[in-house]
């Protein structure tokens, strides 16, 4: 994971997040069309549950509205990965499309 974060991600942007110095996951924005973005993330399992993927999408989602003029952010996620749908939720993301495969989220930015 440490060496992924090291590469250049081109025009996406990735973060890591880090508790008390250690890297315990990263969330991903992709530039599909920008001021949309589409979202990504990882959390090492030992750290789920803790409200660390909420605090740092949060965060990350605000910074992104005000520093990149971004509008919205989408999200694909696995049918049956109950729990990262139910982060999007908390985040305010909404269900607009249902796919064989994934439902597609999407949060409206409000700078």
């Amino acid at each position: 994971m440490r060496e992924h974060l090291g590469e250049d991600p081109g025009p996406d942007l990735r973060y890591g997040i880090r508790l008390d110095g250690e890297l315990i996951g990263r969330i991903d924005l992709v530039a599909v069309d920008p001021p949309r973005y589409g979202t990504g993330y990882w959390l090492d399992e030992s750290h789920v549950g803790a409200g660390y993927a909420s605090a740092a999408c949060s965060a990350l989602y605000g910074h992104t509205a005000r520093a990149l003029g971004a509008t919205k952010v989408f999200a694909d996620v696995t049918h049956g990965n109950d729990r990262s749908a139910a982060l999007l939720r908390r985040l305010g993301f909404e269900s607009v499309a249902d796919f064989e495969h994934c439902t597609r989220f999407r949060l409206v930015l409000v700078p």
